[in-house]
This record gives C-alpha cells, structure tokens and sequence, in this order.
C-alpha cells in the first residue's frame, strides 16, 4: 500500500511526493510539491472525521494548509496548530463570532464549525 492509499489515523500525518510533469510539448512541467494530510475526529460531524490538507511546492517552500469542517477548541487545537505552523497561506473554515459561540442564546457548540480566533490562535 503506498502513502497515497493510506488511511491515516487521528492526527497522523502521511506525506505524499507528487513528481514534476508536463503535459505535453509547450506545457510547462508542474513544479514537484508535497502533501502532507491529517486525519482528525470529533464528537461533532463529520462523524467520519474531516481531512485536512498542507500543499508544498518543493522548489519555492510555499505552502497552504486547508482545515475545515472542524469545530476548533478555546485556545486553539494544538494538532491543528503544529500541523499548519508555518505555512504561507491557512485556509480555514469559520462561522461563528466569539460571541455567537460562547452564547447562552444560541446553541451552536457541537456543530463541527468554529470561530475566527480559534483559527488563528
């Protein structure tokens, strides 16, 4: 099995080398680049646990991390936290506000989504 068919387990992650390619005469080749993917579960949906995504471009250093469908923790979540510590760009799923969140008004912890500063904690 290689690391591509690997399912990863809670907060694994499994780096992927994806190889430069051209497709065809005139095309440039796509810069080689490296994915990192982590597996995260939570009593909240996806019951499946949710995917998140780091893209590297091996030749810059840039990269992208792309969290979502996570319902983050107060303070941030630390494996969320270490697995998008340093990358350029951090796509990330939000909904609510603070306040919206920490309502007595309102329910919605326990519905897989999170605020703005959960996710840049």
């Amino acid at each position: 099995m290689s690391n591509r068919d690997s399912i990863c387990p809670h907060g694994s992650v499994i780096p992927y080398l994806g190889l430069g390619r051209s497709d065809g005469p005139g095309i440039p080749a796509l810069a080689p680049f490296e994915i990192k993917v982590m597996q995260a579960f939570a009593p909240s949906h996806p019951q499946q646990g949710a995917l998140y995504y780091r893209v590297r471009d091996i030749e810059t250093g840039k990269s992208v991390a792309c969290i979502w469908d996570n319902e983050s923790k107060i303070g941030g979540d630390k494996a969320v936290i270490n697995f998008s510590k340093g990358a350029d760009v951090m796509i990330h799923d939000t909904q609510y506000t603070r306040e919206e969140y920490e309502s007595d008004k309102m329910i919605v912890q326990g519905f897989g989504h999170s605020t703005y500063e959960m996710a840049t904690y």
